[in-house]
């Protein structure tokens, strides 16, 4: 572990200071010290402070609704006390439960300003720029994808688009460097008067990769017919195997196309043996749903059908990228089989606001193995 640790580095939004390390030891164990510790914050990152404010009263009111200005000074000072000494951002606050933790408890979660040094750990920097453009993505998993997908940069793709249209009367838009469903439509040819005009309006977009549609078997489209429900299946490549790291099934809500939790999604921890839900679904707002909240589809207990064959595509696209040791791929299903969607090496672990239990002791064993 010691390597591993040597690897951790510090991240920005932590002083490395012999004084800061020993504050936030005070702060793990008195009030008082909780209070020096924001205190020095305030003093030697003011700016980083000031800007965090509004963000931290807005999740306040989001996540806790109206409270007394006494226990809004004393969530300030705790938010801010678990930002610099855990890494948590102000919705994990309460996503994780932190005000209920103690430090052994929150110091259990990994989060998202503490995750980044652990991909550091596990793959090679370098290499997510593969998966974060989805044009260069596509050409090294063209085989997994089972379908055509171009991209839009400039207007000397009129061409390539036009014979793709033709070809496909209905498809799905994406930017080439978006994430979490941001900025993604469904366009038809029936929409527009010729191609160009269509072409012209996508444009508008920036660059942008346009994708035949994924069709879902029935099973999965129960769920929410107007979204592709995927699964996101990580894999841990060990020295001497690969592991199916805490899956977890997304579906959309409303009349969203998107199934990421960032969109309004709901998400369901899945049994990486068996394919079965084993948690209620939740929103990235902390609500829970023992049933889809549009379909009424019990989500505890839901299989999810082929699930081996899901399995042994994760392991086999796991093995592709030289260097990465843990990835993050979202899958759906077609009659054809399963689909790549797309890989995340950098994905938040949100299968810990599902569980509520933390798993950065679970991650740091695994890099040890690797």
């Amino acid at each position: 572990m010691k390597k591993f640790k040597n690897n951790l580095g510090i991240a920005p939004w932590k002083i490395d200071h012999p004084i800061e390390r020993w504050l936030s030891w005070l702060a793990d164990r008195c009030y008082i010290g909780k209070i020096l510790y924001v205190n020095f914050y305030k003093v030697f990152d003011k700016d980083y402070y000031v800007k965090g404010l509004s963000f931290i009263e807005k999740n306040i009111q989001v996540f806790a609704g109206a409270v007394s200005n006494k226990q809004k000074k004393n969530y300030i000072y705790d938010m801010v006390y678990s930002l610099h000494r855990f890494g948590c951002m102000f919705d994990e606050y309460f996503l994780f439960d932190f005000p209920h933790l103690n430090t052994l408890g929150r110091d259990s979660f990994l989060t998202d300003k503490n995750r980044w040094k652990y991909y550091s750990c596990m793959n090679i920097d370098a290499n997510k720029a593969i998966f974060d453009n989805k044009r260069k993505a596509y050409e090294i998993f063209r085989k997994y994808y089972k379908r055509e997908l171009i991209e839009i940069i400039d207007d000397n793709d009129l061409n390539k688009f036009c014979d793709f249209a033709e070809r496909h009367r209905r498809f799905i838009v994406k930017p080439i460097a978006g994430s979490g469903g941001k900025g993604v439509s469904v366009v038809s040819t029936d929409q527009y008067k010729d191609i160009t005009a269509m072409f012209t309006d996508i444009r508008k977009k920036g660059a942008v990769v346009v994708e035949e549609l994924v069709c879902q078997v029935d099973e999965m489209a129960a769920l929410h017919p107007s979204s592709l429900n995927s699964v996101r299946v990580p894999t841990l490549k060990l020295k001497d195997r690969i592991v199916i790291y805490r899956p977890f099934l997304r579906i959309g809500r409303g009349n969203s196309i998107v199934d990421n939790a960032a969109s309004g999604g709901v998400f369901v921890a899945v049994d990486a043996d068996t394919g079965i839900c084993s948690s209620e679904g939740v929103d990235e707002l902390g609500n829970r749903y023992l049933r889809h909240p549009d379909t009424g589809i019990v989500l505890p207990g839901f299989r999810i059908p082929r699930w081996d064959e899901a399995v042994a595509l994760v392991k086999e696209l796991a093995e592709i990228i030289e260097g990465n040791r843990y990835v993050g791929w979202d899958l759906a299903l077609t009659e054809d089989g399963w689909k790549m969607i797309e890989g995340n090496p950098c994905g938040q672990f949100v299968i810990q606001i599902a569980t509520q239990k933390g798993i950065k002791k679970e991650i740091e064993d695994y890099i040890a193995r690797m």
